[in-house]
């Protein structure tokens, strides 16, 4: 096997014959190293750097399939409306957002300690969506251009997402903008940099060893190439924070090429560096479980060895949104959108997916579909669902919204593919068709408490020794009562152990499926056995028993579970509801002379009779109904003679009895709904008490549920509530003076499996006019009623100084104020505590009753708001809104 481990060779090596001479290897030490994790908050926005032209630069190099677009993201600029320069007025803070409204947050030329890699991270239960994350970073000596980080996937148990990292041999500076599409900042924005560390090792982390010999059939390790593992790189594998063992792939059907996006200067004993910090901020900075990518590359030709496993296993990693199962994915280190890469990287990557196409039997030339899944941040080009037909080994843009793995890498893709081809072709030729490392474990004929259903909570399953083996991985899919089994694409790994037995332990209603195979003394995986396909039963509080016709409960009955219930009467009933894909039903209960039938419906339609006649009285008998296709809905048990029956137990296996896996299904993940971006009128500021808000449909929904928390002015927000569940897919809201609400829907399932939340952008109502606090005496407000004012009522003034004033705010982001204009108004500034944010103009040649003002805030604030008139003129004022 060709992995750079640290050991020395000292036997001699025979391949087809020939006699290899000893090679000895001087290898330094190889050991774990800790990174050192740097935060910086990226609160708002840094005056002199909004002062800074070259702070809102386009990036060089964008990661998009549309660069025009984001340049032009990059660089508009909002204009500021009808606003006036007030000499005499108190200085104004300067805000970056009043000229560039969807600007979030820009931090200053920060100067830093050394590091590997930055990124950009945030809340993942943040609502406001990032349009840009954009950084420069200074790298001997000198800042670099802007360069787009690409948003990242983030993964549904983590708290945290963000951006792809950029990796450099030594910045110690860095500058980041972020644009979102409200001009809000995400909570808990920050930067993350990583210094990975020196190890000794670096710098011979990249020296080759020779390949291992075999003299048994193909293994589909004969051609594998020269890998730097995790050991030989550093890892400190205490970072995947006892995750164990990742889910895997069960076949491998395409093979992803990407880049890092970071600097091509780096040297050659920096690769392992760089794949410590990558593997560092995608464990600490984003929560991921490991390292995104199961293999990446230097520009050198040097492999690493990426996510835990990829070298023996397929394990699912978070390389290519919406299609991380079955695939792998290589990372290049580099950024292929302004630089070429060099031969030896493309030769080093056609040898690994050269490897892995032998092993899996792939035609690298040719074609695969994939199933589309739900992708958190990265976008696909596909719809959920949807099953799409691309190249075995194709770029991370063939299925994502992104330019990676960058324009002059993806134009190597044609040559790759004719390379991979020559060498798996050879491969053949020479060695002949890859099979597994070991034989397929024989297993043990099981018990009559475990075939035909699990009855027991755990039940030890055997099979015999496979030679070679020196332990068993056992890898399983499971499926609770009422809901989808784990999708077939993959496995969950389950134990390792080194005998020839394991427990298996089932919930009361679950399915599942466990299957084991040996692993070798070189971690080479053998050929699966299914060990177990079973159902446990469904607890007996999930059985519903008739009434009027009953049945009597007898103890001391040594029923399998302790549990039977009895009728001599035909048309008792028993039955259980949300049964999903079952393809048995198993019944357990007593057989005897004479006893009688039950007949086994789906709600009202017969599926089939069980008869519990016997010669003699079993009281474990155990009855099968074979379903000819997977059936899901409430199952009744009904008696059909004035005869003895009696029932212990129901469970309902979602295999037949010659299956040797479930049936096959897409992913039963159900994707957000795509939300209709209410317009400028609606969010942030409603004037109307109410709004209508829609949604696409989304595959494979039956219904939506409509969820919403609101806050009162100056309270924090609720908890949220489900307001509604509904067919259509809009739904009207209706708000109080002064309440900011969020509106949140998920796709409800027919099994009643929820999609995660999609909402839409806060909305908050004017203040109500009793908390309009006005000045009095000689700078005092009257009222005016006009039915074009809002609530046909402003207040208006000619005396300057005149204030309104909010008191109590909470989290302001925006403010608005409902003001008229007219020929001869003045004008009023806006005010945030005492700090003067915006001036406007009042003036306008026609009389405009319900013009609204906006200021955004290039940070949460919290206190008091006020409108100030500046002129001895006309100002009317009708509202004021301080939205979240």
């Amino acid at each position: 096997m060709r992995r750079i481990v640290p050991v020395v060779l000292t036997a001699a090596l025979t391949i087809t014959g020939v006699a290899l001479p000893v090679v000895t290897l001087p290898v330094a030490a190889a050991s774990p190293v800790s990174p050192e994790l740097t935060t910086l908050p990226l609160d708002g926005i840094d005056p002199e750097a909004a002062a800074d032209p070259t702070a809102i630069e386009a990036p060089v190099d964008p990661e998009t399939t549309d660069p025009q677009l984001v340049r032009d993201l990059a660089v508009a600029e909002a204009q500021e409306p009808e606003g006036v320069h007030d000499d005499h007025a108190e200085e104004v803070e300067p805000l970056a957002s009043v000229q560039d409204e969807d600007l979030a947050a820009l931090s200053a030329l920060e100067r830093t300690d050394p590091f590997t890699v930055a990124g950009v991270t945030w809340d993942a239960a943040s609502t406001e969506e990032v349009t840009e994350v954009v950084v420069r970073i200074r790298e001997h000596g000198a800042w670099g251009e802007w360069t787009t980080l690409p948003a990242s996937e983030g993964l549904a148990d983590s708290d945290r997402t963000g951006t792809e990292p950029i990796a450099s041999a030594g910045a110690d500076g860095i500058q980041v903008r972020v644009r979102t599409v409200s001009g809000d900042a995400p909570s808990g924005l920050r930067i993350e940099l990583v210094d990975a560390g020196d190890s000794a090792a670096d710098a011979v982390a990249t020296s080759s060893s020779g390949p291992a010999a075999t003299a048994a059939a193909a293994n589909g390790y004969e051609i594998e190439p020269t890998i730097v593992t995790r050991k030989k790189w550093g890892a400190d594998e205490s970072l995947r924070r006892g995750w164990g063992t990742p889910d895997q792939s069960a076949v491998l059907n395409a093979m992803y090429v990407h880049h890092t996006v970071n600097s091509n200067s780096y040297s050659k004993g920096d690769g392992p560096k760089l794949v410590r910090g990558i593997y560092a901020y995608h464990t600490q900075s984003m929560k991921w479980p490991d390292i995104g990518y199961q293999f990446l590359v230097d520009k050198y030709g040097n492999l690493y060895e990426g996510r835990y496993g990829a070298i023996d296993t397929l394990p699912i990693g978070a390389q290519a949104g919406g299609y991380n199962t079955t695939t792998i994915g290589i990372s290049a280190i580099g950024n292929f959108e302004t630089g070429k890469p060099t031969a030896k990287m493309v030769t080093a990557i056609s040898k690994l997916l050269a490897w892995k196409a032998y092993q899996h039997g792939l035609d690298p030339k040719g074609k695969t579909q994939l199933v589309t899944g739900t992708s958190t941040k990265s976008g696909v080009h596909a719809k959920p669902g949807q099953v799409v037909t691309v190249n075995v080994i194709q770029g991370h843009r063939d299925t994502n919204i992104t330019a990676c793995p960058g324009k002059y890498l993806y134009a190597e893709l044609p040559a790759i593919r004719t390379e991979v081809k020559k060498l798996v072709d050879k491969a053949v030729a020479t060695h002949g068709k890859a099979g597994t490392a070991l034989a397929a474990p024989a297993v043990t004929t099981h018990s009559a408490r475990q075939n035909p259903a699990h009855l027991d909570a755990s039940s030890t399953y055997s099979w015999q020794a496979v030679p070679g083996a020196v332990r068993y991985e056992l890898i399983t899919r499971v499926g609770s009562h009422g809901n989808a089994m784990t999708d077939s694409r993959g496995w969950g790994t389950y134990a390792s152990v080194t005998g020839t037995s394991a427990t298996v332990s089932l919930d009361a209603g679950a399915n599942r499926i466990v299957a084991v195979r040996g692993v070798d003394s070189a971690g080479r995986r053998g050929a699966l056995s299914v060990l177990t396909q079973t159902a446990r039963p469904v607890a007996t509080s999930a059985i519903t028993w008739s009434s009027k016709i009953g049945w009597t409960k007898e103890s001391g009955n040594n029923a399998v579970n302790g549990n039977l219930r009895s009728t001599n009467v035909a048309g008792a009933s028993l039955a259980v509801a949300n049964v999903r894909d079952a393809r048995r039903v198993v019944v357990h209960g007593e057989a005897g002379p004479g006893y009688g039938r039950t007949q086994v419906l789906l709600g009202d339609t017969p599926l089939g009779t069980l008869s519990w006649s016997a010669s003699k009285v079993d009281r474990a008998a155990a009855r099968v109904l074979d379903l000819p296709a997977a059936t899901s809905g409430r199952i009744r048990l009904v008696t059909l003679d004035d005869a003895r029956v009696a029932v212990s137990s129901l469970a309902f296996p979602r295999f037949t009895a010659t299956t040797t896996a479930p049936p096959a299904q897409a992913s039963t993940t159900l994707a957000k709904p795509a939300l209709t971006k209410p317009g400028a009128t609606v969010a942030p500021v409603r004037l109307s008490p109410s709004a209508t808000l829609r949604w696409a449909a989304v595959p494979g929904a039956k219904s939506y549920q409509v969820q919403v928390r609101t806050a009162a002015h100056g309270k924090a927000y609720g908890a949220w509530k489900t307001v509604a569940t509904t067919t259509s897919r809009k739904h009207v809201i209706t708000l109080e003076d002064g309440v900011t609400a969020q509106v949140g829907v998920r796709a409800v399932a027919p099994g009643k499996k929820t999609s995660a939340r999609a909402v839409f952008p806060t909305m908050t109502r004017p203040v109500a006019t009793s908390k309009l606090v006005r000045s009095t005496g000689a700078k005092k407000w009257s009222k005016v009623k006009h039915g074009s004012f809002f609530r046909d009522l402003a207040f208006s003034t000619n005396k300057k100084g005149a204030t309104l004033k909010v008191k109590k705010a909470k989290d302001v982001r925006t403010i608005q104020v409902t003001a008229a204009k007219g020929k001869g108004y003045g004008r009023i500034a806006v005010y945030a505590g005492k700090t003067k944010v915006k001036t406007f103009s009042l003036a306008s040649s026609k009389t405009k009753r319900l013009s609204r003002l906006t200021v955004k805030l290039p940070r949460a604030f919290s206190g008091t708001i006020s409108v100030k008139s500046l002129d001895a003129k006309t100002v009317r004022v009708s509202a004021v809104t301080t939205a979240r």
